[in-house]
């Protein structure tokens, strides 16, 4: 079922009773701001693919999505949506989920439950600070994470060590100064965007010798200068450390040591 572009604003209780047979349902370019408890009712576990993009969401009752439990699609991108809905620990079957462009403030400590499938998660154009411990805990399956355009300055070390299934990882635009210690757990990455941060070095012994493609584009370095002036037959030596923003544009293509 597809209805978007409809201006839908307001739910009626119940508006999809008796669709039990329903797997697919489209709402989005909507004006939804709230799913409540009841909203979703009438669907069932034949739903497969919930969209919701590009609406007004702002509320999703930790409740809303308990009957349809074998959802494996779930777009909630371009919303208004300040936090990870609790509402997400009902769908275990999830295997792609897009929260893009939102509003969220805090990715939170195992935000998704134990015996997780989830195999995609998409978060870029967010605001979220930094990836803390066991906030992965429940997603050792996941294989592509995207987490570019948040304001991530920092990530735990330890943080992505159950993440053994990850093949990319994008961390572009973000505000990360270092990155060691971060990645070499990851046996499985081939990809790896680091653009547009404020690294003020890199070192390809801390990622894992098995990527294939590393991506880096504008870094803030610190130049170390040593300066010495001679005045009156007096020698002073001094040194500087100059910030500079190094306009640097480079893919490394990295033939794998693991194949």
């Amino acid at each position: 079922m597809d209805n978007w572009f409809n201006d839908f604003f307001l739910w009626c209780r119940a508006p999809f009773q008796n669709q039990s047979k329903l797997v697919q349902l489209s709402l989005q370019h909507n004006l939804i701001a709230n799913i409540d408890q009841t909203s979703l009712h009438g669907l069932s576990a034949s739903l497969t693919s919930l969209n919701l993009a590009a609406n007004k969401l702002k509320f999703i009752h930790r409740d809303a999505l308990r009957n349809i439990t074998m959802l494996e699609q779930l777009q909630l991108q371009e919303n208004e949506l300040e936090k990870v809905p609790e509402a997400l620990s009902h769908l275990n079957q999830l295997t792609h989920l897009n929260l893009a462009s939102n509003l969220i403030g805090q990715l939170p400590r195992d935000f998704m439950q134990p015996g997780s499938k989830l195999q995609e998660l998409n978060l870029a154009a967010n605001l979220i600070p930094n990836i803390v411990q066991d906030t992965f805990n429940n997603t050792v399956d996941i294989s592509v994470i995207n987490l570019a355009g948040n304001e991530i300055g920092n990530i735990d070390q330890g943080s992505l060590v159950r993440l053994s299934n990850l093949t990319e990882l994008d961390l572009a635009h973000n505000r990360l100064t270092e990155i060691d210690g971060v990645f070499p757990s990851l046996s499985s990455l081939r990809l790896l965007n680091v653009s547009m941060n404020q690294l003020k070095w890199f070192d390809m012994a801390f990622v894992p010798k098995q990527l294939l493609v590393v991506d880096i584009q504008v870094a803030y370095f610190l130049l170390f200068l040593s300066i010495s002036v001679s005045h009156c037959g007096v020698c002073v030596s001094f040194s500087l450390f100059i910030p500079v923003l190094l306009l640097l544009s480079l893919t490394l293509f990295a033939p794998s040591l693991s194949l």
